[in-house]
């Protein structure tokens, strides 16, 4: 180490990438790189490792590779920072270290020439790739087969023959074969593939079904070559329906085998010769029998398992029939075998899902349509990629949906495979294990074809960005969902690949899957609709008769007040039912435990909403206003009391409403009182919280709010003090609110769905807001509050007073008729005055309360007499001539002569 003196300036200074993720990020944010850069490093020198931090969660590791004119130099505001790509940076997403395996299974051709998909292991004459299915399958379709139960006779269809049959020297036709099955590839929890692929063999006897069936099978959704086989395959190769085996011709060997050596536990060595010779004799009735050494197989129901070997020890297997089972002697040898159990095994559903979940909502008819076009697009001779999106609500049944789809074609007679992919995990992965893992999946699917890939919760991982918005978040999700599209485009192409993804909205995936134009990986979009009543009860009776014993408990009860619920609820409500019933140690779940559940059950699609509670007060608490809770009442209540009829009405309904009145007058405390009568949630929302100084703040949050209410309806969106923050457009020199009001109009205006949702606005200067608003079809029912009469006030304060403690002489409609001009809340503020002055008096001066302070009539009056209305004379008269301009005008355009202002909006 030595100091430097003098250090030049730098005039410019080329830098690389370490890796191919750090390249993406210098090439995307080159100018935040160089700005950091001249910033916070001062002294560079030719080599140099730096690591600059472009933002608190990103950083990229670069090398310094030329200091101009002299290293070390010093760096300026004004040097040059030239960035270059590292010498072996892979780009390309295709190139992987173990495409040597992929290329084992990958079709450019035809897959109905399937030999060229294995090349590898088609050195010699004449070999053919089939497809394994279980031998159940076959018993499905004829029953009892014949030869059915020795484990080494495979069957193949006549079609499938393609000249594999030679004749042996005698002129009789050879079925012996040798059967190479290519164990699946592994894949590591890491996600890094196996670079060879494991091939185990094993000797076969070929027996054609159109020997015993004329009937000829035929498979729609597979263009391979088709083998059923024993399950004892499966069991000892570890292997899942739709792995890939070779057959090849084998020359016979003549040689015999003198005896056979049994192996097997020593719990069965005493019965196992006698079932081994039980097991020859009956199959060497129907014919030859092939027996293989070192192959674990199972003799009875059990579980006696033994494998095999034979003298002289060079025979790998032999082939015995009536004649020469009685010359073989027999020695059984003590020896550990058993045959693992294939943890991979399909496990298909134990109950009738089907019948039950696809009868709910529209299940069953995507149900049929996502089967009927996997059928169809899996039998082409040219795959192109038809991609399937479902997108539904959270906890709406997507995965549920899935896996019945699943259940139904990884079944008898269809057998396809289906690779999951939860996005979830996926999501914060660096973009190579987000590559290699999907590469994996997709490497099994090739082989495994034909194949489904599913991707659940798609959205996690290829989320929808703003195009005007670029961070480093953006970034990395537009390259993660470039990332997928490249890979099921290249890879799924010519093969027998289809997707399907699942996501809350189809808004919401990104555009380089679901482009405005051109090529998209997703071609048909289904969406799961929401739960009528019916579909709900239906789904509870179910969930309930599955699980436990149900008492006399009227689930309609629960159902008619289970709006906006999907399938998850459901099932968290039966749950907690269940629990509820198990803690108090009952036998069956009464509806004391479903009130338990439900009046503390939170729905799925509330968990991330703040409602607001609107109190105990009902209309029967609100003093006076009856014309506006009688039409609140038919705005509100009739819509769900009758949802039949409002379906059928050929026009779009009203659900738009604007309250205004004085200030004091209950609008606010009606909206609440509304939602409480009506059963229906209540989303209050301020000023403060849509207004924002950044431009496309303010809009993103009216959208999400409008997105909320959706989530949570049936629910009351209620936007108090609504002048404030939509005001006539063009008055706003920031033009915050301006963008505000545009983006309501376009929420209310019918383009977007409102259904379930209705929005209730309050203001004390409708002159103020602007017109467009209070157009047909947005908020177009206007309802006045008026200043209340002395009936209207005599009603108040009975509502107010009906947890207040009264002396016998009070009479409320005299202290009514002395408070003329107030309004509900000043008379709430009359009965607190009141009140008070009740509770010092009865204190006296021990200050110490007694008893329940007693209200009297002078107490009322006293406070009449020290208080005054909240608006003078001079403000009645203001409003009321605002109001009778406001309901005179047939437009609501010309109040107060005010002028708008030409906008953009």
């Amino acid at each position: 180490m030595c100091i430097v003196n003098n250090v030049s300036a730098v005039k410019s200074l080329t830098l690389s990438a370490t890796c191919a993720d750090d390249y993406e990020v210098l090439e995307l944010l080159a100018e935040s790189v160089q700005n950091t850069l001249l910033n916070h490093v001062t002294v560079v020198n030719k080599n140099q490792k730096v690591i600059i931090w472009v933002s608190p969660f990103l950083h990229v590791n670069v090398n310094i590779d030329e200091v101009r004119p002299t290293s070390p130099g010093h760096l300026e505001n004004l040097t040059e920072v030239i960035i270059k790509p590292p010498t072996k940076v892979k780009t390309d997403i295709t190139e992987h270290n173990n495409m040597s395996v992929f290329d084992m299974f990958q079709s450019r051709v035809p897959l109905t020439n399937s030999e060229y998909v294995f090349n590898k292991f088609s050195k010699e004459i004449e070999p053919q790739v089939f497809r394994l299915h279980p031998l159940d399958d076959l018993k499905k379709v004829f029953g009892e087969i014949p030869n059915s139960d020795q484990y080494f006779n495979v069957f193949i269809r006549q079609k499938d023959l393609s000249g594999l049959l030679r004749k042996t020297a005698s002129g009789k036709v050879d079925k012996l074969f040798l059967l190479k099955v290519i164990v699946p590839p592994y894949v590591s929890v890491q996600g890094f593939i196996a670079e060879n692929l494991q091939v185990e063999t094993v000797r076969v006897q070929l027996i054609v079904i159109q020997d015993f069936f004329k009937t000829e099978i035929d498979f729609e959704s597979c263009d391979f070559s088709v083998m059923f086989c024993h399950q004892s395959l499966f069991k000892n190769f570890k292997l899942k329906v739709g792995s890939k085996v070779i057959l090849y011709s084998q020359l016979r060997d003549t040689s015999s085998v003198d005896s056979i050596i049994i192996l097997t536990k020593s719990v069965y060595l005493n019965d196992v010769e006698e079932m081994l010779k039980y097991y020859l004799a009956k199959n060497c009735k129907q014919g030859p029998v092939l027996l293989n050494a070192d192959f674990p197989f199972q003799l009875d129901d059990k579980n006696m398992v033994c494998a095999l070997k034979f003298e002289p020890s060079s025979k790998s297997y032999c082939i015995l029939d009536s004649d020469n089972i009685r010359k073989i002697k027999y020695t059984v040898v003590e020896k550990e075998v058993e045959i693992i159990r294939n943890e991979s095994e399909e496990q298909f559903i134990t109950f009738n899902e089907l019948d039950v979940c696809t009868e709910v909502g529209n299940y069953r008819q995507i149900f049929e349509n996502v089967c009927n076009i996997l059928q169809k697009s899996l039998n082409r001779n040219s795959y192109e990629l038809e991609g399937i999106v479902i997108s539904g609500k959270s906890g709406s049944g997507k995965t549920t949906l899935l896996n019945l789809i699943k259940n139904k074609l990884s079944d008898s007679p269809f057998r396809l495979h289906f690779e999951i992919v939860n996005c979830g995990t996926l999501k914060g992965k660096t973009l190579d294990s987000l590559s290699r893992m999907l590469y994996c999946n997709i490497v099994r699917a090739i082989y495994f074809q034909p194949s489904v890939i599913l991707l659940d919760d798609l959205n996690a991982i290829c989320g929808k960005v703003e195009r005007e918005i670029q961070t480093q978040e953006s970034v990395v999700v537009n390259r993660s969902s470039e990332i997928v599209r490249d890979l099921l485009n290249i890879y799924l192409t010519h093969n027998q690949i289809q997707v399907i993804a699942t996501c809350e909205n189809i808004t919401q995936i990104n555009e380089y899957i679901l482009p405005a134009r051109g090529k998209r990986v997703l071609w048909h979009p289904f969406k799961i609709e929401d739960l009528n009543q019916s579909d709900r009860l239906s789904l509870l009776r179910f969930l309930f008769s599955n699980k436990t014993n149900l008492d006399v408990v009227d689930l309609e009860k629960y159902t008619s007040q289970m709006d906006g619920f999907v399938v998850q609820d459901l099932v968290d409500f039966t749950n907690k039912a269940i629990f509820e019933s198990i803690k108090e140690g009952c036998s069956q779940v009464s509806s004391i435990h479903c009130d338990n559940v439900f009046s503390n059950f939170s729905p799925v699609s509330l968990q991330n909403i703040n409602t607001h509670s609107f109190g105990d007060k009902d209309f029967s608490d609100v003093g006076g206003l009856e014309d506006v809770k009688t039409i609140l009442i038919e705005s509100l209540l009739w819509p769900l009391q009758y949802p039949h009829l409002f379906a059928s009405a050929p026009l779009r309904l009203q659900t738009g409403v604007l309250l205004y009145g004085p200030p004091g007058t209950g609008k606010t405390l009606v909206a609440g009182a509304a939602a409480k009568h009506c059963n229906l949630r209540l989303i209050a929302i301020k000023g403060p919280e849509l207004l924002s100084k950044y431009i496309g703040a303010s809009e993103q949050a009216v959208r999400q709010i409008f997105e909320k209410a959706q989530s949570a309806k049936p629910c009351i969106l209620f936007f108090d003090e609504f002048d404030s923050f939509a005001p006539r457009r063009g008055h706003d020199s920031t033009g915050v609110t301006d963008r505000v009001v545009n983006q309501l109009l376009t929420q209310l205006d019918g383009v977007e769905s409102l259904s379930g949702v209705c929005v209730l606005a309050a203001t004390s200067r409708p002159d103020l807001l602007d017109p467009a608003l209070l157009r047909p079809g947005r908020l177009d029912k206007q309802i006045f509050c008026p200043f209340p009469d002395s009936a209207a006030r005599l009603a108040i304060l009975k509502a107010l007073s009906k947890s207040v403690k009264f002396a016998n002489n009070v009479n409320l409609s005299e202290i009514a008729n002395l408070a003329e001009n107030y309004s509900g809340a000043d008379l709430q503020g009359v009965l607190c005055t009141a009140h008070l002055a009740a509770v010092e008096e009865a204190m006296g001066h021990d200050k110490e309360l007694k008893e329940d302070p007693e209200i009297t009539q002078e107490h009322l009056k006293d406070a009449i007499v020290n208080s005054r209305p909240s608006l003078s004379r001079d403000e009645r008269a203001k409003y009321e001539r605002i109001y009778k301009k406001f309901e005179g005008s047939p437009n609501k355009l010309d109040l107060l002569g005010a002028v708008q202002k030409a906008t953009l909006a």
